[in-house]
């Protein structure tokens, strides 16, 4: 097994521990994960705790993490966040600190 493989192993353990994912390497982040705001911070900080990966550059604001504010109702933007999957993740993994989806 290479090194990205048990990365992905490790984050698929970690998703399953904490939300109960099944198949956590269908997850779409924040789509359908079936969490939402605080819980989705929560999550993204005890990810970077578990695999040391320096979180200060991660802008929850680009991402749709579920919370339905009166603002965001009317924020054409919403519709422009973006998303990321477990591949992701590993690649943040490895470079240990958060880095931005490409658009």
């Amino acid at each position: 097994m290479n090194n990205n493989s048990q990365v992905l192993e490790k984050i698929k353990s970690f998703l399953k521990e904490k939300i109960g994912m099944e198949k956590p390497e269908k997850a779409i982040f924040f789509e359908n994960l079936e969490i939402s705001g605080l819980d989705c911070y929560t999550l993204m900080e005890e990810f970077g705790e578990e695999f040391n990966v320096d979180m200060k550059p991660f802008d929850s604001s680009r991402y749709n993490m579920g919370d339905a504010t009166i603002n965001s109702i009317f924020d054409v933007r919403l519709k422009r966040k973006k998303k990321f999957g477990i591949n992701h993740l590993a690649d943040v993994v490895e470079k240990g600190i958060w880095c931005d989806v490409k658009d």
